[in-house]
């Protein structure tokens, strides 16, 4: 507003007097009276359309490091889901390994024994 006024008033010292028509039809040279209010409200104005660019570019800059900060978010997630399942498959094969090896120690206990038994039975009845 301040500067507004200023260029009204340097706009009417370069046109001349005879090429303004006004309302009344006579020239009047009053003062202006503004309220400090309102000189403090036109300020506030200006201050803010001033820095609002400023503020759009810094929220825009907050929300790209948000959305960075998901994004590395998200992949560590899906690093480790992806060990995570990974383990498990590994973890699956080691268990079917054992129970295999388990079932066959049965297997060669069971057969052991028998040998036994019937090594045992062939020195007694000889």
């Amino acid at each position: 507003m301040i500067v507004q006024l200023f260029c009204l008033d340097s706009y009417c010292k370069n046109v001349s007097n005879d090429s303004i028509t006004f309302p009344t039809g006579k020239l009047q040279q009053d003062s202006i009276k503004i309220s400090i209010d309102e000189v403090r409200e036109a300020n506030k104005i200006f201050i803010k359309y001033k820095f609002k660019n400023n503020i759009i570019a810094l929220k825009d800059g907050i929300i790209y490091l948000q959305n960075k900060k998901i994004d590395v978010y998200e992949d560590a997630y899906n690093k480790m889901k992806d060990a995570a399942i990974a383990t498990e498959r590994i973890n699956q094969q080691l268990q079917h390994d054992v129970d295999k090896y388990k079932r066959r120690n049965v297997i060669y206990g069971g057969v052991a024994g028998g040998l036994a038994t019937s090594l045992l039975l062939f020195l007694l009845i000889k």
